[in-house]
């Protein structure tokens, strides 16, 4: 038995029957009515089962899955205050600090106040509604205690903030609008003063001088995860009450609207009041827009609905509410009765409409911290980037004789007003088709109104709608009301069709979508310019085009927004005309109501009294004159241009703010003082500052990559990683592993790449071009790349995610020494193999910008199950730093015996730490594609050879700890390392037999030698056209081989 069979129950006996049916006991119920029955039935088959505790576990979940990234966000955001308030104790001293505090004004208070919020992990609830509708109430069934009296800010002008408060006591803050304030404070375990501090709240509230805010702190479960509830008593009591309400709703992470449900008709006033406030909230602030996803409507006592109407007046609510709140679907209207909702958790339990409201709470807190921590790193890094380029642009020009700064400013100049220019033709050309809009909806308004078809269905009667009074200037009242209500009801239907004016919508949205990113990339393109920093090019993105997919899916779902490439002003356009809907009418009927005139029909109108077919003519030749006069004088234009005066406004406003974007830039670049110190002493000045942005800039990059990832970021909690490893090399391990599909949730075999180092703030921008270049589709003999995945981000790693990959090369070639085929055709296999290895390289060098592979071996290359080579590592040229792994106190040599000798010459070697279990070099030799190709020729020997590199003497002891300044350690490991890696080196005996016979084919060896002799400088692209065309060779003596002893170039 459902909830909507309970409620159609209408009296004892069917309440009684339904309880035996359903084997719910009634007898010990007092009193018994139906009321009762019906709610008892509820508890006990929706009810039961749902504790308040289960209901709200999602919190603490969601808790603990945005806690560490706020956390790990503050953590920066500590450090860029701390910097800026050394900026603001030197910007007396210096011209471009104090440039920057022109244009951040206040930001150490900016910063402040976003670390504190990302520390409390702040998502607000904001409840609005009317008194009388129950919103106490349904904030204490919230709360889950009976904290707020039920008369709370029923008659006052406050805002009341529900927080947490983890001391297990009730506090209230009460703060006056002159910033001081008051407390009073009670333990929640002294039953007596809790219920003091109630009495206390009402009598502060009441009190006659009234409050700013009152903070409410206690042990309320529901707050524990960073919830704030927000009491307000509505919009409309008074401007400073709007701007404080407003306020909230941009901030809130829900935004709930309790309704009156029996009191509903007025709905629709009320609701056009509230959004049209918000769009003037964010048209005068350009905030954000809160999203539609984001509300909720409680249609409170429900259980006072007769059950004949629920239907008829749940559809009528829901409809007048979408109208206005576009885009607000069925679900977010919530019939709801506090006094069932309260009566059910009092017994322990949630009811079933209640569980509804959580179900969306569920959704939406989550993905509103997400945000706010999204937001938070978005302010940040415009600080950063802004502040970063002023201090660049200080530093350039301070190199720049007297002339060059002239020339520089006066070509900064000519593009900006080449800028401000085509900005004000844009909103000109805006203006213009606006008012051409105007003129086209008044034409196609008053064509409608004088259709023939149109004016008969205005006037005319029905029985019931026949005027009632006795005087016919009563009656004539009547008639022109009924006019009006059908004119009313002919251009509010006419309005939703929205074809005109939908369309005057999308082509200013489209219009700025197009140019607002051009004027935006134009104007940031300039100050790369001026700072000395290379232009961006394609940076012309229409904000309809796919931005950053840096945000979490479930988020997306929620907002349905491209985040990143979004301008201030764009979640206000699927917004702007949301006033506008259904007020043409009301607007134009307040304008006709000193209009009219009560025409001579007297003596008709008493005539057909008593006659209904008489009195219907008379009423609709009455109405047909009255509508002819309101359309003769019903100012059609004027009327449709004050409902459109909203998109005047933003675009008036957009142009505003342009400008004065420009204007601040032209007098940045027109009052850059002439310095009066010396090119060295602002170099000293603001290097070091400018460094500095650039350092923070990396770390939010940083946390960028590890908490924001891209797209190709698996789920977290879809792999598992199991102990099978397949291969293993100096900067990562391949092991086995199984990855759960996104939409069938079975699992499949992977491959788990995990690095052996974390990634540093430092070389981020590097790394995101490595993690750019595994996305490439089109790599050669490369490993299949299923996507990304980052199991902590406290780890700083990024785990890649390929096809199943079978094994290393070197067990693909042990595994195949029992096959007869293989070994008859050792020669042919072997190139196969090693041309396979190199033409993924020759891919990687010359089509990836400064890609190598590093760590190339017959242990870090793989084999697919198909027996074919995959490459999978990808690094840039650049110093090496090398980890080098001991076991007991022993380097294993030979694990790296594969690297060039010159990235292991101690005189490159420029630093030296030993700890336990590892040793770290730094060199200051590149590793380059030419060092690949030497791996490649170690490869080829080994291949050739059939076996690794032996020797039990191939360890080196290491001291733990060593001291990184002493030279003469340093010296010491890596003069050991060179010496046993050359007494491994390959030798012209390990080619010959003691007859002098050659064991080699000529073109494997000539190959293998160059690669091994690293002067000569072999590319991939040479040794493929060595061996291009061959398919087939025998073992033959071959003349090129050196007749003295050979030995390649030494380790």
């Amino acid at each position: 038995m459902d909830e909507d069979e309970i409620d159609r129950i209408s009296n004892m006996k069917m309440a009684i029957t339904a309880c035996r049916n359903q084997k719910v006991a009634y007898q010990e119920i007092k009193p018994q009515d139906v009321a009762r029955l019906k709610l008892e039935l509820k508890f006990q088959l929706h009810c039961t089962g749902k504790s308040r505790k289960q209901t709200e576990a999602f919190l603490d979940a969601a808790k603990r899955y945005e806690q560490p990234r706020m956390e790990a966000l503050a953590d920066i955001y500590s450090k860029a205050m701390d910097f800026t308030h050394t900026l603001q104790l030197s910007s007396a001293d210096n011209s471009a600090i104090a440039d920057i505090f022109k244009h951040f004004p206040d930001t150490y208070a900016d910063l402040s106040k976003e670390r504190d919020n990302l520390l409390n992990n702040v998502a607000r609830i904001l409840v609005l509604g009317e008194t009388g509708a129950g919103k106490t109430t349904f904030i204490n069934l919230l709360l889950g205690d009976h904290f707020l009296p039920c008369s709370l800010l029923s008659n006052t002008h406050t805002i009341c903030e529900l927080h947490y408060c983890s001391t297990g006591h009730y506090r209230a803050v009460f703060h006056a609008a002159d910033g001081t304030f008051e407390q009073i404070e009670a333990s929640s375990e002294d039953g007596v003063a809790k219920d003091t501090l109630k009495k206390d709240l009402e009598k502060k509230i009441e009190d006659p001088k009234g409050y700013k805010k009152i903070q409410i702190f206690g042990p309320f479960e529901i707050l524990k995860s960073g919830v704030v509830i927000v009491d307000s008593p509505g919009v409309g009591e008074s401007e400073e009450m709007n701007a404080m309400v407003l306020d909230y709703v941009c901030t809130a992470a829900a935004f709930i609207y309790v309704i009156d449900i029996t009191n509903a008709g007025g709905v629709q006033e009320r609701m056009k009041a509230l959004i049209s406030h918000i769009c003037r909230k964010v048209l005068d602030t350009m905030e954000e827009m809160p999203g539609v996803e984001t509300t909720l409507f409680i249609c409170n006592k429900w259980d006072e609905v007769q059950q004949r109407d629920k239907h008829e007046v749940l559809t009528d609510t829901t409809r007048k509410i979408q109208e206005l709140w576009k885009g607000c679907q069925e679900s977010q209207v919530i019939p709801f009765s506090t006094r069932e909702a309260q009566l059910i958790q009092d017994r322990g339990c949630v009811s079933p409409k209640f569980s509804r409201v959580f179900d969306r709470l569920k959704e939406l807190i989550p993905a509103s911290q997400v945000m706010s921590t999204y937001k938070a790193m978005r302010f940040l890094q415009k600080y950063l980037e802004g502040g970063e380029s002023i201090i660049s642009t200080h530093l350039r020009y301070c190199r720049l004789n007297a002339e060059e700064r002239k020339r520089k400013t006066e070509e900064a100049n000519v593009r900006l007003n080449e800028l401000l220019t085509n900005m004000e033709t844009f909103f000109e050309d805006q203006i213009t088709m606006l008012d051409k809009a105007v003129e086209d909806v008044s034409k196609e308004l008053r064509i409608h109104l004088l259709d023939t078809k149109i004016k008969e269905h205005v006037c005319r009667f029905s029985i019931t709608e026949l005027p009632k009074e006795n005087t016919w200037e009563k009656a004539a009242v009547e008639v022109r009301i009924k006019v009006y209500e059908h004119l009313r009801e002919t251009i509010a239907q006419w309005e939703a069709t929205g074809k005109i004016t939908e369309a005057v919508l999308e082509k200013i949205k489209g219009d700025m979508n197009r140019s607002f990113p051009r004027f935006q990339a134009e104007l940031d393109n300039l100050k790369r310019g001026l700072a000395g920093k290379p232009v961006k090019l394609g940076e012309n993105i229409s904000l309809d085009e796919e931005g950053t997919d840096i945000l979490p899916q479930f988020v997306k779902n929620i907002f349905h927004k491209k985040f990143d490439r979004l301008v201030l002003y764009a979640p206000l356009l699927p917004f702007v005309f949301v006033t506008v809907v259904g007020r043409l009418p009301y607007v134009g009927i307040r304008r006709l109501q000193h209009t009219f005139h009560v025409y001579g029909m007297e003596k008709e109108f008493e005539k057909a009294r008593g006659n209904t077919e008489a009195l219907t003519s008379v009423a609709e030749l009455y109405a047909a004159k009255v509508f002819t006069n309101i359309t003769e004088k019903l100012g059609v234009h004027e009327i449709v241009k004050t409902d459109m005066q909203i998109l005047y406004d933003l675009l008036n406003t957009q142009q505003q703010r342009m400008k004065a974007q420009i204007e601040v830039d032209k007098n940045f670049v027109n009052l850059l003082p002439e310095e009066t110190k010396t090119v060295e002493n602002v170099l000293k000045l603001c290097e070091p500052i400018s460094a500095e942005f650039q350092i923070i800039t990396y770390m939010v990059e940083h946390f960028c990559m590890l908490y924001f990832p891209s797209r190709n970021v698996l789920d977290p909690n879809a792999i598992s990683v199991e102990v099978t490893c397949i291969c293993s090399g100096l900067l990562a391990d391949i092991k086995t592993g199984t990855m759960a599909e996104s939409v069938t949730g079975h699992r499949r075999t992977v491959c788990i790449r995990r690095p052996t180092q974390k990634v540093e703030p430092c070389e981020i921008r590097r790394y995101k071009k490595i993690l750019a270049a595994y996305c490439d589709g089109d790599l050669v003999n490369f490993a299949q790349l299923k996507g990304f995945w980052i199991p902590d981000p406290k780890e700083c790693r990024v785990y890649q995610v390929f096809e199943p990959l079978k094994y290393s090369l070197r067990e693909h070639l042990r595994s195949r020494r029992g096959d007869p085929d293989f070994i008859r055709n050792l020669h042919n296999h072997s190139l196969s193999l090693i041309r396979a290895v190199v033409r993924g390289l020759e891919y990687l060098h010359y089509r990836k910008e400064s890609c190598v592979h590093f760590d190339l071996s017959l242990d870090s290359v793989a084999v697919d199950m198909r027996g074919e080579i995959k490459l999978n590592n990808i690094c840039l040229v650049r110093p090496v730093h090398i980890r080098l792994r001991s076991n007991d106190g022993k380097l294993n040599v030979i694990k790296y015996v594969h690297l060039a000798p010159n990235l292991l010459d101690g005189k490159c070697i420029t630093r030296c730490d030993a700890d336990v279990g590892e040793v770290s070099l730094v060199s200051s030799a590149s590793y380059g594609t030419r060092e690949d190709m030497y791996s490649v020729g170690i490869i080829m020997w080994e291949m050739w050879r059939g076996e690794e590199f032996a020797g039990e003497c191939g360890t080196i002891e290491v001291k733990n700890n060593q001291d990184q300044e002493t030279g003469s350690n340093i010296q010491n490991l890596t003069e050991q390392l060179s010496d046993k890696l050359r007494s491994m080196a390959p030798k012209r005996a390990d080619f010959f037999n003691d007859n002098v016979e050659p064991l080699l084919p000529g073109t494997w060896w000539t190959t293998m030698s160059n690669c091994l002799n690293m002067w000569k400088n072999l590319s991939a692209m040479s040794w493929l056209k060595d061996w291009h065309g061959v398919v087939d060779y025998p073992l033959v003596t071959i003349a090129s081989i050196p007749s003295k002893d050979y030995q390649c170039e030494h380790l």
